[in-house]
């Protein structure tokens, strides 16, 4: 087991604040770069995604990797925070760090929970290409605009997320059936953060809906 240095600590707190309130605004980006800096870290795992494992995780979560190293990423995050390895249908939180088709199936099969334990959905985290607000400001084969409705949204917000796999339609799967589904936190190169909870309703500007 590694211990969390000091300034880990402090980086954990106010990156716990950071993932509230990206819950509770929906869309919303934050700048975990503030906190975390940038980049990778000596095992090339994106930096916001790495204190983000470490804000969410402990002995008691479970948590499942897929992405280009799974044995190492998954060997380290259980050393640094306790948690326990799963099977990607059976784990609340999954780190989806690979752009592949692959990821949509795992995402497909994410737990949603049960109507007596909706809390048990899991909460995907997602190493995107690029998150910003509004319109993409160039286009690209996977950016695109999505309009964003539903509890902490005034109105609509719309946002551009660069993921280069299908996440839109596994996500409305499995969150067809309320208070059942999963949420989703997307992390970018430049540790900006934004949270889709299973009550934002996404509307896909491409493709007509999601």
């Amino acid at each position: 087991m590694h211990p969390i240095p000091a300034d880990g600590v402090l980086q954990t707190q106010r990156c716990y604040r950071h993932l509230v309130d990206a819950m509770a605004r929906p869309g919303t980006l934050h700048e975990l770069g503030t906190v975390t800096g940038t980049g990778n870290d000596a095992h090339g795992l994106p930096i916001g995604i790495d204190v983000v494992a470490h804000t969410l995780l402990d002995a008691e979560a479970t948590f499942a990797v897929h992405g280009p190293d799974p044995r190492t990423v998954t060997r380290i995050l259980r050393e640094r925070t306790n948690a326990r390895p799963a099977m990607p249908s059976e784990a609340q939180f999954l780190f989806l760090l690979a752009p592949d088709t692959d990821a949509t199936r795992i995402l497909a099969t994410a737990p949603i929970g049960t109507l007596t334990a909706p809390h048990r959905g899991a909460t995907v985290i997602i190493d995107a290409q690029h998150l910003g607000d509004g319109e993409p400001g160039a286009a690209s084969l996977y950016r695109h605009a999505v309009h964003l409705d539903g509890p902490g949204i005034p109105g609509t917000r719309t946002v551009s997320i660069d993921v280069a796999f299908d996440w839109r339609t596994p996500r409305s799967e499995r969150n067809a059936t309320f208070p059942l589904g999963i949420d989703l936190i997307f992390i970018d190169p430049t540790a900006r953060m934004l949270a889709l909870p299973r009550t934002t309703r996404v509307t896909d500007t491409q493709a007509g809906g999601a």
